[in-house]
């Protein structure tokens, strides 16, 4: 299981960003003497990263649907009844969960699950996106 996927997240984004930029200032140097190139080049850089922050999960734990497509691509035929039982035997809620508490998202004591402040601080950012998105409730 992850131990800290937050600060590995953070610690690649971070990495790629100094990358990019060093880049940009090589090859475009003209670029980097105007604020507003250097204000655009970061908004840039900051869409792209929360573009993948929010792609992270679902490339960590695969939709069934691209999942199905996926086997199906490679094997060219599929079964169904065989698909639904290997899904069935999934557990994904138990290892998401697994997976917070062990990245000190969530506290589980006994049969009950609570926010540690790290979790309050991820989800403050989640829905301050979501709000900045105008989306609602759901996924």
């Amino acid at each position: 299981m992850p131990k800290n996927t937050g600060k590995t997240l953070v610690f690649t984004l971070t990495t790629a960003n100094i990358f990019f930029i060093i880049v940009i200032k090589i090859f475009f140097k003209d670029l980097f003497f105007s604020n507003e190139n250097i204000s655009f080049i970061l908004f840039c850089l900051l869409c792209i990263d929360l573009m993948y922050v929010f792609a992270f999960p679902p490339l960590e734990y695969p939709s069934p649907s691209i999942e199905l497509i996926s086997i199906i691509n490679k094997n060219k035929s599929l079964s169904m009844d065989t698909f639904i039982k290997n899904k069935l035997k999934e557990n994904v809620i138990e290892e998401k969960i697994e997976q917070l508490v062990n990245e000190k998202y969530i506290i589980k004591d006994k049969n009950e699950l609570f926010l540690t402040t790290k979790g309050k601080t991820l989800i403050f950012f989640f829905k301050f996106y979501k709000k900045l998105m105008n989306q609602g409730k759901g996924g």
